[in-house]
Parts: C-alpha cells; sequence; structure tokens
C-alpha cells in the first residue's frame, strides 16, 4: 500500500463498518443518507454505522445536515482534507491490493478489541474491588451504630455519663456513614463526566487551614498538629467548602496513618504565583513507587503496616479531582521507612476587598 493509504486505513478507516462506508460514500458523492439506510445498505447494525460516521464526521470525511424532525443526513465530504487518500485508497481496494488494505482493517480492530477487552477487565476488577471495599467499610459503622441502639434499648437506666459515650460513637459513626455516602457519589460524578460546582471567591489560605483544622476537632489527641500558616500566607480563589474538606480529609489520613502519634505538620506559602500547601506526617511512609498510584480510583497500598487503616481509597483521588478544578496540582513525596507529604498548590489571587 501506498504511505498515504496505510496512513489513512491505521488513523481512521480502521473497522471493516468506516471502509465500507468510506468507500460506499466516495462511491455516490451526491447520495444524502440516514445512518439507518447506510446501515441497511451494508448489512451492519445501525448503532455500529452511528458510531462510525460520527468518527469519520470528526475527521471531515463525511458531513452533516439536518433534514427536519431531528434526522441527519450524512453524505461525502469531497472536498475534505482526505479526498487525496480517499481516492488512493478506492484505487487500491477495487485492485491487486484489497486483500493486503482488508488485512491491515483486520489488524487494526483487532488490535482495538483487545484494548477494549483489557479496559473492560479493569473495570470489572474495579468493580469488584469497590464491592469488597465499600460493603466492609459500611458494616463497620452500621455494626456499631446498631450495636449503640440496643445498648439503649436494653439499658434504660443507663447513667447519663454512659448514655452520652453511646450516642457519641452512634454519631461518629452515623457521620462516618454520611462522608463514605459523599465522596462515593463524587466519585460517581467523575465517572459521568459531570465537573464539579465551584462556588468560586477570593479566601485566604490561613482561613482554609483553621477552617479544616476546627473541624477535624479532637481527632489529633494522640498526635502533635502543627499549623505552620501565617495570616499573609497568601490567597487563592477557591471553593471555600470543597477546598476546606479537602484539607479535612488529607488531615484525617495523616492521622489514620500514623498509627504511633508523632506531628503533623500543615504548611500554606506563596510560591511562583501560586499558594502551596503541604500535609505532612511521621507516620508508615510510602515506598516512592506508589507515589502516583495513591490518586488513583480505589487504591490502596496493599501492606501489612496500612491495611488496618481501612477507608476505600477515594481520598487522594478525590483530592486531585478538587485542585485540577481549581488549576492547580498535587503530588506526594515520601521516603520510607517513615513520613509522607502530600502537597498541592492552588492559584493566587487578589486580597478581597475590605468590608
Amino acid at each position: 500500500m501506498r504511505p498515504r493509504t496505510e496512513q489513512f486505513v491505521r488513523d481512521i478507516a480502521d473497522s471493516a463498518a468506516k471502509l465500507g462506508l468510506v468507500l460506499f460514500l466516495r462511491a455516490n458523492p451526491y447520495a444524502l443518507e440516514t445512518a439507518r439506510t447506510l446501515a441497511q445498505r451494508l448489512h451492519r447494525p445501525a448503532a455500529q454505522v452511528e458510531a462510525a460516521l460520527q468518527d469519520l464526521a470528526d475527521a471531515g470525511v463525511v458531513q452533516l445536515s439536518s433534514a427536519g424532525g431531528g434526522a441527519v443526513l450524512y453524505t461525502y465530504a469531497a472536498d475534505g482534507p482526505h479526498a487525496r487518500a480517499i481516492e488512493e485508497l478506492a484505487e487500491a481496494y477495487h485492485g491487486p491490493e484489497r486483500g493486503a488494505i482488508l488485512a491491515a482493517v483486520l489488524e487494526r480492530s483487532a488490535a482495538r478489541q483487545e484494548v477494549e477487552l483489557v479496559e473492560l477487565r479493569r473495570l470489572s476488577d474495579l468493580k469488584t474491588r469497590f464491592i469488597s471495599v465499600v460493603s466492609h467499610e459500611l458494616r463497620t459503622p452500621a455494626t456499631v451504630v446498631k450495636g449503640s441502639l440496643a445498648t439503649l434499648r436494653a439499658r434504660p437506666d443507663l447513667p447519663p455519663e454512659e448514655r452520652d459515650e453511646v450516642l457519641s460513637a452512634a454519631q461518629a459513626h452515623c457521620d462516618r456513614l454520611i462522608l463514605l455516602i459523599e465522596d462515593v457519589l463524587a466519585a460517581a460524578g467523575a465517572d459521568t463526566g459531570r465537573g464539579q460546582r465551584l462556588q468560586m471567591a477570593p479566601v485566604r489560605a490561613f482561613d482554609l487551614v483553621a477552617e479544616a483544622l476546627e473541624e477535624l476537632g479532637d481527632a489529633s489527641a494522640a498526635h502533635g498538629l502543627v499549623s505552620d500558616v501565617a495570616e499573609d500566607a497568601g490567597v487563592v480563589r477557591a471553593d471555600r467548602g470543597k477546598v476546606t474538606r479537602m484539607l479535612g480529609h488529607l488531615l484525617h489520613n495523616a492521622i489514620k496513618f500514623s498509627p504511633d502519634g508523632g506531628a503533623v505538620r500543615v504548611t500554606a506559602r506563596r510560591a511562583n504565583g501560586e499558594v502551596l500547601f503541604s500535609v505532612e506526617d511521621e507516620g508508615v511512609g510510602l515506598d516512592p513507587e506508589e507515589a502516583e498510584r495513591v490518586f488513583e480510583r480505589f487504591y490502596q497500598v496493599d501492606s501489612s503496616e496500612t491495611r488496618w487503616a481501612g477507608g476505600v481509597g477515594l481520598g487522594l483521588f478525590l483530592a486531585r479531582r478538587t485542585v485540577e478544578a481549581h488549576g492547580g496540582r498535587i503530588w506526594v513525596e515520601t521516603q520510607r521507612p517513615r513520613g509522607l507529604q502530600v502537597l498541592f498548590t492552588l492559584p493566587s489571587a487578589p486580597a478581597p476587598a475590605s468590608p
């Protein structure tokens, strides 16, 4: 095959449906056809032909026009960017190179199907992992809430102090359930391609960190929580609620993966037109080769040092999504055997006007 024909088959007419459509429309350059009639002419499923036509339209091989009533008509783009390559393809196809063209198309189709099969297996594994992890994470707080209710029902004369402890435990695990459900819904939003709705406004980095620490409450009682953020650490344009919640997730993770206590430090400072935030702990750390994988959905470090900590593996996945929606970057730095630092940037903004 000529190089131009080979490239066209490889990049555009890479399936039997696309090849058939290109050759038919080129042979009938003035025909206006619907996807349904083209599917009937080529004896192929309508959905397959519609998908192929969309790809060919994106490549400039066919043109679209409206026939009214929502119908779409397709015709050959005789002056399109690939007209010369299509002429060479048609000439070769009706000559001795027909077998080579069909073999190239079949090879491309097989390669694409192999990629799709690998992706289907990955999605199947992801679904299995999701069901396993989430069911486990739901069971634990549900068991505590059920046990708390059973205790209150069996012991109506429980002293006030003990009653408060039981209610506090139930409330804490209800909050955990709500956060888990919110995380799963946010991850589902990423699957459907829905962008995050951000309510952007200038906010001081100092206030974001202070609010995240306040919401953390006494969860860090066993740790030395250190905030190294000055009031003039910079201003960012951000969705205050989403960034505060993300910071809370990062701080909670730092505490969770530091079972022996130690310092948890949060910082923020100006850096090259951005504000650089970091959350650093003295916990079990992370192997360097896992530094990128921790941002994958449902990824959990497979280590006896961390498996006990639980979680569904969505925290850093959602953190990256939030940071990137703000136009920032996020990454981790680690050095075993101890400590992990999560860093992210948000673009700087002018200071909010004084009231």
